[in-house]
């Protein structure tokens, strides 16, 4: 703006004096200066008015121009060249009308300025989100679903029904969490949702959700025993055994065959269930020293340690354990009820095993469905629980289990990590 209006006011300053040239009287010179070029000076509007003029013809002289003002953006001026000669207005003069402009200059951003603040850009981290604090009935739920650090146990029903419990004392409050292991979902991999809930002592209030189990190596198992002395059926099955990697106890009776030693020699156990299979509660004590004590001293001769002693039918009464841990390390029971055992609660005592038999547990889906609930009790509380189960015959009689039945338990047992433990291993 400033430059268009300084060489506005040089056209007039040019113009008015040519026009005071032009009106004086001519003086005879003694020699004119040669002109060589003839400037055409194009014809002058007539000027109707000039603003504020009287100003801008006070300006004798347009000074050198020696220093540019300073102005918030930093513009790029070329040099202004002294001017010396009025013969250059001329061309100036050839300009169309001047009128106000207005010029907007977008100063151009140096290349290492725009990749400095590209990388300022990309090192910024985004904004987080707020961070979520979880309520404590929250964090509880999340430590039930991580199944890890919660101590639970089995509860019995009237009708022998299973369930896994646990109580749990946390900032929340007082709660109960049972486990519903029965409807356990098996969603391959070796891993089970199971559905649980949350209840409040206090208040009542229950909470339902599920967890991802994944049952894990361990020491909890089952202690598999046979009864009586159906040596050629057990022997037919030695195959089976070794298919599922399972070790098992025969308590044989009667004297020693050669049964024992090859039990032995495929890695099983033997046992002792009495010379004839009396009920061993209404006889003399030299008949009951007889029926067990008497035949150990024969077998152990023979090689053959037995390990433990199975009472005939499971009866017996106290002042009988106290005899019979003197000769065998472990004395088995027989019933009808789901009981666990810890390992150091099986050495040098007394222990009753749950019977299995096909008259015991009648139909196959019934079966199926109570052994999956034992089996999976005892892997789900971990923590070197020991489920002592008996059978006698493997067959389809009603004191014997079916090879299909069998089958079942073993194959069951062993997807679920269990171990197969003998009754020598305690």
């Amino acid at each position: 703006m400033k430059k268009a209006l300084r060489l506005f006011c040089l056209y007039i300053l040019t113009f008015l004096l040519i026009a005071a040239c032009a009106s004086r009287p001519h003086r005879p010179v003694e020699e004119a200066p040669r002109i060589e070029e003839v400037i055409e000076i194009p014809e002058v509007t007539e000027i109707e008015e000039v603003p504020e003029i009287t100003e801008i013809t006070e300006v004798e002289e347009v000074p050198e121009i020696t220093e540019v003002i300073e102005i918030e953006e930093v513009i790029e001026i070329p040099e202004i060249a002294e001017i010396t000669e009025i013969t250059e207005v001329a061309e100036i003069a050839e300009t169309a009308d001047v009128t106000e402009a207005a010029v907007i200059i977008e100063p151009e951003q140096p290349a290492e300025l725009t990749a400095i603040a590209e990388m300022a850009m990309a090192a910024t981290p985004p904004a987080q989100p707020p961070e979520i604090i979880p309520t404590p009935i929250e964090r509880l739920v999340q430590r039930i679903k991580r199944n890890e650090d919660i101590t639970k146990h089995f509860v019995l029903g009237a009708g022998g029904q299973i369930s896994v419990k646990a109580d749990i004392r946390d900032d929340a409050g007082n709660f109960e969490v049972t486990y519903n292991l029965d409807n356990a979902r098996d969603t391959g991999n070796s891993a089970y949702e199971v559905r649980f809930t949350l209840r409040n002592t206090r208040t009542g209030t229950v909470i339902e959700d599920t967890l991802m189990w994944r049952p894990r190596a361990g020491n909890a198992g089952i202690l598999l025993s046979f009864d009586d002395d159906y040596f050629q059926s057990w022997e037919q099955h030695f195959d089976l055994f070794d298919r599922y990697g399972a070790k098992v106890t025969f308590f044989i009776q009667g004297r020693l065959n050669s049964f024992a030693a090859r039990a032995i020699n495929r890695g099983h156990d033997i046992g002792y269930h009495s010379l004839n299979h009396t009920d061993l509660r209404g006889v003399s004590r030299a008949t009951f020293n007889r029926e067990t004590i008497d035949q150990a001293e024969t077998f152990r001769q023979a090689g053959v340690p037995l390990s433990s002693f199975a009472y005939p039918y499971g009866f017996s009464e106290s002042w009988m354990h106290g005899v019979l841990l003197r000769t065998f390390g472990v004395l088995r029971g027989y019933g009808v009820t789901f009981r666990l055992y810890r390992a150091h609660e099986i050495k040098s005592a007394y222990i009753s095993s749950r019977a299995i038999d096909n008259t015991v547990i009648p139909g196959d889906a019934n079966f199926n469905r109570i052994v999956t609930s034992m089996l999976r009790t005892v892997k789900f509380l971990d923590s070197n629980w020991v489920l002592p189960l008996t059978t006698h015959e493997i067959s389809s009689a009603a004191w014997g289990i079916t090879p299909r039945r069998l089958e079942f338990v073993l194959r069951t047992a062993r997807d679920l990590g269990l171990r197969f433990y003998r009754f020598s291993d305690f």
